[in-house]
């Protein structure tokens, strides 16, 4: 994907808002907030309400929002974290479609009396379950403090609302942010997290072109790799280390370097990218 004119990127931030927050921001400029999200947008457009002035008003939006959200829970960044330390083990055992089809396999399909069904699921399905569970509610309040770590940095703008393919705004264009691990056929063919590190555009090359069908888009990336080198089976853990993912946070997001360009092939046909990765290692 190419990168994106400034006018586009304009809109697109004021896209990211809900009409509550357009109609303030017209409120706040003395302009009409009546109508439609498009109208809306158009007139602010139209206005040349400056983009600074735009950014600052998404921040406090966006903490507004975040702030609710923990509010109606009852929970603080605090309250997760002590409760993220409480996780002893990290085991999926099978990931989400193959607890599906080993659902479907070992128990819907092979029991057709209900009280076999009862007992097997009974004996050995719970603590399957139990797990992977446990491991998807770990990855996502760590991931939910770790989104904020990022959005709340002086040089990211956020989303309010969710826009396809877009998660921030960072040095002017849009990122799509994923949270990954490197493909295991980088690992098969010779190559490390070191190597990855040093060649980043060839690691994101990797990235694209082995992603899944579901998660396939050539848009702007920022990949997020976190690993233990010296321990792998450990990496689970960093996830909780916040103060070392706060200083690569603002060392990644402070730097002005050149953006990554990809260029990669999906399913026999030629894309063109650019990503940065932002690893997360020790």
């Amino acid at each position: 994907m190419a990168l994106v004119s400034q006018k586009k990127v304009y809109l697109l931030k004021l896209s990211t808002l809900p009409k509550s927050a357009l109609k303030k921001l017209c409120e706040i400029h003395g302009l009409p907030d009546k109508g439609k999200i498009p109208d809306l947008i158009n007139q602010i457009s139209l206005a040349k309400i400056e983009e600074k002035k735009i950014d600052s008003f998404i921040k406090v939006e966006y903490q507004a929002k975040r702030n609710k959200e923990r509010d109606s829970l009852g929970i603080t960044h605090e309250v997760i974290i002590r409760e993220v330390e409480k996780v002893k083990s990290h085991i999926w055992g099978m990931v989400q479609g193959e607890l599906d089809s080993h659902i479907q396999k070992n128990y819907v399909r092979k029991h057709f009396r209900l009280k076999d069904l009862l007992k097997a699921v009974g004996k050995s399905l719970n603590p399957e379950v139990k797990s992977y569970v446990l491991c998807t509610w770990y990855n996502h309040w760590t991931s939910e403090i770790l989104e904020d770590i990022i959005a709340e940095h002086t040089k990211v703008i956020p989303t309010v609302k969710k826009v396809r393919d877009v998660d921030i705004f960072w040095q002017q264009q849009p990122w799509d942010v994923k949270n990954t691990n490197l493909p295991k056929e980088w690992f098969k063919e010779g190559y490390t997290i070191e190597d990855a590190v040093k060649n980043p555009a060839l690691a994101a090359k990797y990235l694209y072109e082995l992603q899944g069908q579901q998660r396939f888009g050539d848009n702007n990336r920022i990949f997020l790799i976190i690993a233990d080198t010296k321990n792998k089976a450990n990496s689970w853990k960093l996830k909780r280390d916040f103060k070392l993912i706060k200083q690569k946070v603002d060392t990644f997001f402070n730097q002005k370097k050149d953006f990554d360009t990809v260029h990669f092939v999906y399913k026999n046909k030629a894309y063109i990218a650019h990503s940065k990765i932002l690893f997360i290692i020790k």
